[in-house]
């Protein structure tokens, strides 16, 4: 199989005609691959391959793929802008493309593998989004039976998870909700202003500040927390895509600094005056020689609208792995993706329940609760 991108040298001599398939067809980009585990995509792959082909789609995937994003220089595998969409859609007269990240494919005493895709139509409408992780113990039956022994094995297991909800031709089917909280653990941290409506409104979500000793914290969380927002009713999410547009016509590149007027000009061209920004203190996994017992995740959460100079919603939360296991639960969360997913999740829906917090304040500072104790707010 070819590299996911092809020179553009070699993509400029390509010529793209028309391709016909049948009218249910969906395109498989190449999954972005977090893992550094060069096997991970081909191992994900294949198995969801096998699982869209289930529910009666044609997949275009591999090499024409690879070849067309080449030719169009796509760089990213994350999000495709609206005009690369269409055309690629139209090209290969597809219903839908599938996008993916693969978060973890770690080889141990307890391997784990972690996935989120999500399925996008030509007008940007999300008809599936899912996420999975698992490790090895997760699969493990009464007496030990059942234990994915390998990472294939483990592949196949997580991908059948990821792609259960996956919807017939013609359907639609969003992103299961996250498990329960268990009712001895308190609710995040949350304030919300009143000047947050309940229409949907559009958020472009900022990469987030990572103090944590994971370098791939940022990413991982970020991806999962667009996941979840694109999920909710309260709010859409800026795609990645039109975000690196967004900052090359604009030349606004230093979002670390928070400058209202660099995120203004930035706004303007997005469409949007709200801005989510987060802070990561701390993402522990479960790894080989690490010592962690249970994954952790710290972080914190504040939207803000840049032209109002308003803060409409805070929210934080410190979780353990462990924190899930109960009588009335299936166990403990076993590796750090999952319990990204259910954090965010209950971040979101505490968001969306919190009674509003005062009329018309500029800040929101004087009804903003203090977050996490010890964290800056």
């Amino acid at each position: 199989m070819k590299p996911p991108l092809l020179s553009f040298a070699l993509a400029a001599a390509l010529g793209l005609g028309p391709v016909a398939l049948a009218a249910e067809t969906v395109v498989l980009l190449p999954f972005q691959n977090l893992s550094g585990a060069p096997e991970a995509p081909s191992a994900v792959g294949t198995a969801l391959v096998r699982k869209i082909e289930k529910e009666g789609y044609q997949v275009v995937r591999g090499e024409a793929v690879e070849e067309f994003l080449a030719a169009e220089r796509v760089r990213y595998l994350d999000s495709l802008a609206g005009p690369v969409r269409e055309k690629l859609l139209t090209h290969f007269s597809a219903r839908a493309v599938v996008l993916g990240t693969i978060f973890s494919f770690a080889e141990s005493e307890n391997p784990v593998v972690a996935v989120a895709a999500r399925m996008v139509e030509v007008d940007a409408k999300v008809v599936w989004s899912a996420v999975a992780g698992l490790s090895a113990d997760d699969t493990t039956k009464v007496f030990g039976f059942g234990r994915a022994v390998s990472l294939p094995a483990l592949a196949d297991k997580t991908v059948s998870i990821l792609a259960r909800d996956f919807p017939a031709p013609g359907k639609a089917e969003m992103l299961a909700s996250a498990r329960s909280k268990p009712i001895d653990l308190s609710s995040p941290r949350t304030y919300r202003s009143a000047a947050l409506g309940k229409v949907p409104v559009l958020v472009c979500l900022l990469p987030l500040v990572n103090e944590s000793r994971d370098r791939l914290a940022g990413p991982i969380v970020g991806e999962l927390l667009a996941q979840r927002l694109g999920a909710s009713k309260e709010f859409r999410v800026v795609e990645a895509s039109d975000f690196r547009t967004a900052m090359v016509a604009t030349g606004v590149y230093g979002l670390r600094t928070g400058d209202p007027d660099e995120l203004k000009k930035l706004g303007a061209k997005l469409g949007t005056n709200l801005f989510l920004k987060g802070t990561i203190y701390k993402y522990r996994d479960v790894l080989p020689g690490s010592g962690v017992r249970s994954p952790e995740l710290e972080m914190q959460l504040s939207l803000v609208d840049v032209a109002a100079g308003k803060v409409l919603w805070t929210s934080s939360v410190a979780r353990k792995g462990s924190d899930y296991s109960g009588l009335f639960e299936l166990g403990a969360i076993s590796n750090a993706v999952t319990l990204a997913d259910q954090v965010v999740a209950e971040m979101i829906r505490a968001g969306e329940n919190a009674s509003p917090v005062g009329h018309g304040d500029r800040s929101g500072s004087a009804s903003r609760p203090s977050p996490t104790p010890g964290r800056p707010s």
